[in-house]
């Protein structure tokens, strides 16, 4: 018997590793800074169009706090416009690619979505947009031929070859690229790691002690046991010593009585 996995809304696994890895780089930006929030979860927003109103929900986005329309905590949409857009591509049909390639890119500049970006493993279809003052997307012109610097998200940058490299968040602490936001977050990951383990080991000797405490408990009980079979035994031992008393008594009177007759016929 054989099986396939799909994944909806994206290519392949290797689009989603890259989707995977941007999130999380684009998430601990966000711890760091503090400047806003993600969009995910299938959290939509509203585009009013030229001839239409439609909610889109893109794979990943940010709303700065900044934002002149604010998110709510209890929010399940965003009545605003989205600060940056971020789709992972899915080539399964010709459709599905327009979708990002071309309507979303067409809505998302018409509404006024500052930033845009498409993310895809295979080819000329990743693309990183920014809107110019004509209301229309233009690539972003790459730093250094390969990397991509936002002008929304203030500092927030990343190597396009990286986002098939995923190099690991250990090796962006110690990256000029990603040192600023990335070593933050992994020295704050790495207290809390430390805070969760001295946790675990406060927890851990917690246990020991109530372990240790419960048997001595146990051999307190055992020990009370044991003294109460031998005070049972030890009553059991003493009724039984006089019981027979009692009956050695009462054998010496009936053999006194016996005596006593014997006497008087005698005389």
């Amino acid at each position: 018997m054989s099986f396939s996995i799909t994944m909806k809304g994206v290519s392949d696994k290797l689009t989603l590793f890259s989707y995977e890895w941007f999130f999380e780089l684009l998430r601990n930006y966000l711890r760091v800074t503090q400047v806003g929030h993600l969009v995910a979860l299938e959290t939509g927003f509203r585009l009013t169009l030229p001839h239409k109103t439609t909610i889109r929900k893109p794979d990943l986005g940010v709303i700065l706090k900044n934002n002149p329309v604010p998110w709510n905590d209890t929010d399940n949409s965003f009545r605003g416009i989205c600060d940056l857009c971020v789709e992972a591509l899915s080539d399964s049909t010709k459709q599905e690619m327009e979708r990002d390639t071309k309507v979303k890119f067409k809505e998302y500049a018409q509404v006024g979505v500052p930033e845009y970006y498409i993310l895809y493993a295979h080819g000329k279809q990743q693309e990183f947009y920014r809107l110019t003052k004509f209301g229309v997307y233009a690539p972003i012109p790459p730093v250094q031929s390969d990397i991509i610097c936002s002008a929304v998200l203030p500092g927030f940058q990343f190597r396009i070859s990286d986002l098939q490299r995923q190099p690991s968040p250990e090796e962006m602490s110690e990256d000029g690229v990603y040192r600023a936001f990335m070593l933050p977050a992994l020295q704050a990951a790495r207290q809390a790691q430390q805070w969760l383990e001295r946790l675990l080991d406060v927890a851990e000797t917690q246990m020991q002690q109530e372990r240790e405490a419960r048997q001595v408990a146990e051999a307190l009980a055992r020990q009370e046991r044991e003294a109460r079979r031998v005070a049972e035994q030890s009553a059991q031992v003493a009724e039984q010593s006089a019981q027979q008393e009692r009956e050695a008594r009462l054998a010496a009177e009936a053999k006194l009585r016996q005596l006593e007759a014997e006497l008087a016929r005698h005389r």
